[in-house]
């Protein structure tokens, strides 16, 4: 089964996500037209440890787990072909935790006013490939 990784980058990353998951409940297709039966791993990663929006994309991650393995469980116990027959599969995804809660926070230390261009060393970019240096230009 496939597996796909999403990084949703800080609360607009967050937001991004919690629509992925109301999608994914909804039953939506893949590029093909086809009911997306793959895994999705999503990682949250953000350095506010009280972003409103990673805690609501969190909880509705939580919310649709639960729900998926219910319908699963259903799938394992032959109610598949009443439900489902002719429908659109929701909640059909799966949603894999690849971290505790989903998230990684950076963790700028003590010191509130560090950059993220210091952080990942932006001023020595000239030591990476060049294909890494217009990504960080962009």
């Amino acid at each position: 089964m496939a597996k796909t990784f999403i990084f949703a980058i800080g609360g607009t990353g967050a937001r991004v996500l919690r629509s992925l998951t109301m999608l994914m409940a909804a039953g939506f297709k893949d590029m093909s037209g086809n009911p997306f039966n793959g895994t999705i791993c999503p990682l949250i990663i953000d350095y506010d440890e009280h972003n409103g929006d990673k805690d609501r994309a969190i909880e509705c991650m939580k919310r649709y787990s639960a729900v998926h393995d219910l319908v699963t469980e259903g799938k394992n116990a032959g109610l598949d072909a009443k439900l489902t027959e002719g429908k659109v599969p929701f909640f059909s995804p799966n949603i894999e935790k690849i971290l505790p809660n989903w998230s990684w926070k950076f963790d700028f230390g003590h010191d509130q006013k560090l950059k993220f261009r210091d952080y990942i060393s932006f001023d020595n970019i000239g030591n990476y490939s060049i294909e890494t240096q217009n990504l960080m230009e962009c």
